[in-house]
């Protein structure tokens, strides 16, 4: 066997044993102090057997030690305390039945059976079962019941409890009760409740949020309260504002819109979101170009309220008003991924008729950015045109009118 993997099995099996000795921890009120000690392995030291019964305030453990509690500075590969740390550890595993205090610093393993406070940093990880507190550093995983402070993890960080604060992963949070304050990881957060920022690459699950959700790509919640930034976002009960291609909210509106604009484009879009705030991913043709096949894509958000509550006007429920702004990127023939943008500002009224069925009109703000020649053929006409850095920019005002469905 690999020398390197015997090094780790023993530390593994030195932590577990660690774990099953610290477990049966009591107050240690009853500890004999002395200042100093020096053991070389548990048994064979200064306090010889009955090393569980003393406590120190300096402490050396050439190989390893267990002692019944700490007061001061301990230094050794492996420092194991059975009731209590106070103070200061350094060495590959440090271990206590509860209440550490102050710094720990290992190389391989910090763990506590009960509370752990201060700046506590090791190669792969760090663990309590009660409250944690301070700022928290670990190669590979956090673990605690409690954590409150600030937490850094190469792979992960695990709470069953709560957790206040800044939590860091670089591949997942979970916190299986309760996540206050910011958590951040390049793959997945977890929380039961979230009350603050989870920002993830990849995944954020919550039953219960209030606050920000960001994600590249999914974000997901039982019932939720305040953003969500993220390619799909998701939840059975939503308020709010949500930012994404697709909203998949219980109490959100799913309709397909249809519109045309000034310079020919007829647009078909799924718009989702809350029954105020809106998002629209849609796809767009201009037949009025027959000599070559002009589209288009385009994402919008926008907010829609009836008149009664816009405009302060009783009895106007069956009328809207809408606004929004698009971002569209054109493309000739294939897809392209030249500089050929139209961003667009429309402010709309409308009427809702049965079934969710609606129309609306109105004038459009639009600005053009683009690197193609014959792009002004889709413009019509521009009040504003410049040329800067190899772009073209034309401003207009034109119009949109469209139906709503569903």
């Amino acid at each position: 066997m690999h020398k390197a993997t015997i090094q780790f099995v023993f530390l593994l099996v030195l932590c577990l044993a660690s774990e099953q000795l610290i477990a049966q921890n009591s107050t240690g009120d009853d500890l004999e102090y002395r200042p100093f000690r020096l053991t070389i392995a548990p048994g064979i030291g200064t306090n010889g057997l009955d090393s569980h019964r003393y406590t120190a305030r300096f402490s050396i453990n050439l190989l390893a030690g267990y002692h019944g509690g700490l007061n001061g500075l301990e230094l050794g590969p492996v420092n194991v305390n059975r009731h209590y740390t106070r103070g200061m550890q350094l060495g590959l595993v440090n271990a206590s039945g509860g209440n550490v205090q102050g710094i720990n610093l290992a190389g391989f393993l910090n763990a506590s059976h009960g509370e752990m406070m201060g700046l506590h940093v090791a190669g792969i990880s760090n663990i309590s079962r009660g409250r944690t507190r301070g700022i928290h550093f670990a190669g590979l995983t956090t673990i605690a019941n409690g954590i409150e402070g600030v937490q850094v993890a190469g792979i992960g960080n695990f709470s069953a409890d709560y957790s206040r604060g800044l939590q860091i992963g670089s591949l997942f949070n979970f916190t299986f009760r309760e996540s206050l304050g910011i958590q951040i990881s390049g793959g997945i957060n977890f929380a039961r409740t979230l009350r603050g920022l989870s920002f993830a690459s990849l995944l954020n699950v919550s039953e219960n949020m209030q606050g920000i959700q960001i994600s590249s790509l999914v974000n997901l919640a039982n019932t939720a309260e305040g953003i969500q930034f993220g390619l799909y976002n998701a939840a059975r009960e939503f308020s709010g504002v949500p930012f994404g291609l697709i909203n998949w909210y219980g109490n959100g509106r799913k309709n397909i819109d249809t519109w045309i604009a000034d310079g020919g484009f007829t647009q078909v879009g799924l718009k989702t979101g809350t029954r105020v705030y809106y998002n629209i991913f849609s796809f767009g043709y201009n037949p009025l170009i027959t000599e070559r096949i002009v589209w288009r894509v385009g994402w919008t958000f926008g907010s829609m309220r009836n008149l009664t509550e816009a405009w302060e006007r009783p009895g106007h429920e069956n009328y809207f008003r809408k606004s929004d702004i698009s971002i569209y990127q054109h493309h000739e023939g294939g897809i392209t991924t030249d500089m050929n943008q139209t961003y667009s500002y429309r402010y709309m009224l409308g009427r809702k008729f049965t079934g969710g069925f609606g129309a609306y009109a109105g004038p459009s703000l639009n600005l053009q950015v683009t690197t193609r020649s014959r792009a002004n053929e889709y413009t019509w006409y521009s009040l504003i045109e410049t040329e800067r850095a190899d772009r073209v920019w034309r401003f207009w005002i034109g119009f949109a009118a469209g139906f709503q469905f569903f």
